[in-house]
């Protein structure tokens, strides 16, 4: 072979050399390349719907009929469960006209809810080309039932609070046929206005306690919180909250001083660990104070006490 022959094969072994090395380095980029246009192209997509949306909510005299939609996140699923959405939504009222979407009411339907009482923030509001204005909220879940008296006509009544002691809307004359409630008894305080919290101290450690006990799994067997003694200001010697058993056969729970005011008093959670005793299947629930400390073992109280005569003969043996 003559020189110049091989100097032009050497010449194609390394142009050769040279695109395999290129197409190795392609090939090597090519998952980050897709990836760099992928991006590219979802945000050219996302940027591009945001300017076809605010073209859409600025064209003028363009006027659509709205609708509220909760976006509930997974920890607060029992606002379907428990069915206070349509509640929640109930609280909003809406133009019966179609109106311009505007901020202006996107802002006026916040406030409602805030208003409302059943939220305690409102975190995002979005409104979609088809009039749906969807909400997302922190939401206050009602767990007991103060009864109070109506402000004006004096009336018993019953008001839902949150754990915070929140009064949420609606009045209630009877319970009996709403659920489990958890009653809060003895309250001498008048009710705040919705959406604003029981300050007197007796409410405070009835919610309190409500709240404590509507954690635990036997929270439906529990009628209501007594604070009619709360701090002993009807008789010190009594223990200053009692807790009704739903079961109408049971005897009072004396739960002792209020939480946070115990003085050589078992603490809140081994009240709870005794009260779940009581509570458990094939307990006799009978009457026990909570308030003390003690090791002995849960017995039914005798339903017929022996007669005095009995009684006797049994001394003389």
């Amino acid at each position: 072979m003559s020189r110049s022959g091989q100097r032009r094969g050497d010449g194609n072994s390394a142009d050769e050399s040279a695109w395999s090395s290129f197409r190795a380095n392609v090939r090597a980029f090519a998952p980050i390349l897709s990836a760099v246009f992928l991006v590219a192209f979802l945000v050219s997509v996302v940027v591009g719907l945001e300017r076809l949306e605010r073209r859409v909510e600025q064209r003028p005299g363009q006027k659509i009929a709205l609708r509220v939609e909760l976006d509930v996140p997974p920890d607060m699923d029992w606002v379907d469960k428990e069915g206070w959405r349509p509640r929640i939504l109930s609280a909003v009222s809406l133009p019966e006209e179609p109106v311009y979407a505007d901020e202006t009411v996107l802002r006026d339907i916040a406030r409602q809810l805030l208003d409302s009482g059943w939220v305690s923030q409102v975190r995002r509001v979005v409104r979609t080309p088809d009039g749906t204005i969807r909400i997302s909220c922190d939401y206050r879940r009602p767990v007991a039932m103060i009864l109070t008296e109506q402000p004006g006509s004096g009336r018993p009544v019953y008001v839902p609070v949150d754990k915070h002691g929140y009064r949420l809307p609606e009045t209630y004359v009877d319970i009996s046929g709403c659920g489990s409630w958890i009653q809060i008894l003895g309250v001498k305080a008048k009710p705040p206005d919705v959406g604003r919290p029981f300050e007197a101290d007796d409410a405070k450690a009835g919610v309190k306690l409500a709240a404590l006990i509507f954690q635990q799994s036997f929270h439906s067997q529990v009628a209501a919180v007594d604070v009619t003694n709360y701090r002993g200001r009807v008789n010190r010697t009594k223990s200053h909250i009692l807790i009704h058993p739903r079961a109408k056969k049971s005897d009072l729970f004396h739960w002792g001083s209020a939480i946070g005011e115990e003085i050589e008093e078992p603490s809140a959670s081994e009240k709870l660990r005794t009260l779940a005793k009581c509570f458990a299947p094939g307990s006799p629930q009978a009457s026990i104070d909570l308030s003390v400390y003690s090791n002995a073992g849960i017995e039914r109280v005798p339903d017929i006490l022996p007669k005095t005569d009995a009684l006797a003969s049994r001394r003389k043996q």
